[in-house]
């Protein structure tokens, strides 16, 4: 009896071990072959979907194309489009695109200015007076920028003329900043003038005329 057990089960397993090695190899093959952009766009709109986005909210793919070695996604929030990229092999979601040619200039300019730090008091005057000034630092609470914006003007923050665009309810853009016809964040409106993108506290007082 012992031995006819023997004879069933060992064959048996054999089969499992090789259906999983034969499964495992198929799904590495899978990954590593070259998505279409449809496909490769779908799974990471499904990705921030599942990961990043709140409950009520969604993201809608506008338009994708081939970029160079990656795909390049447009995508929409809450009426607000974003631009991001996917390796073709659907494994690697990129927020932003750099071109590193010119991007290491870029990166140098801005660790020079960053390291020329300024003072709370400094940095408080800077944010009181783009605030008595009218000027507005429009963002959204998921805004990465957002944030590291915030996080350079430290204790000062309190005292940036900040409107958060994302109503905590329906999760779209708010009145205010529809009617400001803020598209993207950060946003700043400095002197009627608007200027997207992350600003360093020198860039600010370059454009507003506030001392520092």
């Amino acid at each position: 009896m012992k031995e006819k057990i023997k004879k069933i089960i060992i064959p048996a397993s054999i089969a499992v071990i090789c259906l999983f090695i034969g499964f495992s190899a198929f799904y590495f093959y899978q990954t590593s072959i070259e998505l279409t952009s449809d496909v490769a766009a779908d799974k990471a709109a499904k990705f921030i979907n599942e990961n990043f986005l709140p409950e009520g909210s969604e993201i809608s793919l506008i338009d994708v194309a081939e970029a160079d070695s990656v795909y390049k996604m447009i995508f929409e929030i809450s009426g607000t489009e974003y631009t991001s990229y996917v390796s073709k092999d659907g494994k690697y979601l990129f927020p932003e695109g750099y071109v590193l040619e010119t991007e290491e200039v870029l990166t140098e300019a801005n660790n020079v200015q960053e390291k020329e730090s300024l003072t709370g008091e400094q940095l408080e005057s800077l944010a009181k007076c783009l605030t008595e000034k009218g000027d507005k630092f429009y963002g959204a609470s998921w805004c990465s920028w957002c944030e590291k914006e915030k996080e350079v003007f430290a204790d000062a923050a309190q005292y940036l003329p900040y409107v958060e665009c994302i109503d905590p309810e329906t999760q779209e853009n708010t009145v205010e900043c529809q009617d400001a016809g803020i598209e993207s964040f950060p946003t700043w409106e400095i002197s009627g003038e608007k200027t997207t993108g992350y600003k360093t506290p020198q860039e600010l007082s370059s454009l507003s005329g506030c001392q520092i």
